[in-house]
């Protein structure tokens, strides 16, 4: 393995360093570099290695081609990463451009209804849909004025009463059945 690194790298070096110098100091350069190369050639016949160095450089080329197959099953893995990360962008991108266009609308809305509620009379502002008058509005709630009695759990015992009373039951049913004859017309 090293030999074969020596006989390949040296006659590159003996170029690199020949085109370099110039005239006819060619030759002595160059056998002065193919000595060396004979030398680190018997160099490493003669060198001895330990039987356990020895056993790893027989597993080298398994090992590089194990951690070739995981540098290519790690470039898969990155590429995958990248494709998912530029679809998380797009669709970062698309949500950001939605949320844009809503929040346009939500503005057109708002101008809109601020529009409308100032182009409204003022009378009708306070009227429902039954076109009650104002001072239906003004009346005091029944809460309010049960709070102001003295004892406000009677008030509830004589509604609870009043709820179960046959006549206001059968009042009830008439309002029912009369707002469900007014909404079919």
């Amino acid at each position: 393995m090293i030999s074969g690194c020596v006989i390949t790298g040296v006659p590159r070096v003996l170029w690199s360093v020949l085109s370099r110098k110039k005239g006819k100091a060619f030759e002595p350069v160059e056998s002065h570099l193919s000595y060396l190369q004979r030398r680190l050639l018997q160099v490493c016949k003669d060198l001895r290695v330990p039987a356990s160095k020895l056993g790893n450089l027989k597993n080298l080329a398994r090992d590089v081609q194990e951690e070739q197959r995981k540098a290519e099953v790690l470039e898969d893995t990155l590429e995958a990463l990248n494709r998912e990360i530029e679809e998380a962008v797009e669709t970062a991108d698309q949500i950001t451009e939605s949320i844009m266009n809503l929040e346009g609308k939500l503005k057109t809305l708002k101008q809109q209804a601020t529009d409308t509620s100032q182009s409204s009379d003022p009378m009708s502002s306070n009227k429902d849909t039954l076109q009650l008058p104002p001072s239906t509005f003004e009346a005091p709630i029944m809460q309010d004025q049960a709070k102001k009695l003295e004892n406000p759990s009677l008030i509830l015992k004589e509604v609870c009463r009043v709820r179960s009373d046959p006549i206001y039951k059968n009042m009830l049913d008439l309002l029912e059945t009369s707002y469900a004859e007014i909404s079919n017309l």
